[in-house]
């Protein structure tokens, strides 16, 4: 079982996202890897990656998300990074998500934002 789907799994499981969702994830991440698999030239690809880390004083956990550029457009679009954002940071930290999906067409590399919140350092970046 490839890595993904059991992080999938995972997220339906500890109730991040909903079974439906979960579905619908699953289903995006097939349709990217027979997408890959035919147009990616590139040996390895390009990722989405998000990191959290936490400045909560005494805690330092730090959450990294990496996905494929392909996947990401239907995680973005399904809402799965957001509802993540708002489960580890604990307040409500609106992404832009049209201004991310136009920066991944238009095959932008490196930081594409960074927030600072009073839990949280987030950066969102391509590579």
């Amino acid at each position: 079982m490839s890595e993904e789907l059991i992080r999938v799994l995972k997220m339906i499981e500890s109730g991040v996202i909903t079974s439906e969702e979960g579905q619908k994830l699953i289903q995006a991440m097939q349709k990217s890897e027979q997408k890959v698999a035919r147009v990616n030239s590139h040996p390895i690809g390009r990722f989405l990656r998000l990191d959290i880390l936490s400045t909560e004083e005494g805690e330092k956990e730090t959450v990294q998300i990496n996905f494929p550029l392909n996947l990401a457009k239907a995680v973005l679009k399904m809402g799965i990074v957001q509802k993540q954002l708002n489960a580890k940071v604990g307040e409500n930290v609106n992404l832009d998500i049209e201004e991310i999906l136009a920066l991944i067409d238009s095959e932008v590399m490196g930081d594409l934002m960074t927030i600072d919140t009073k839990d949280a350092k987030i950066r969102i970046w391509i590579d």
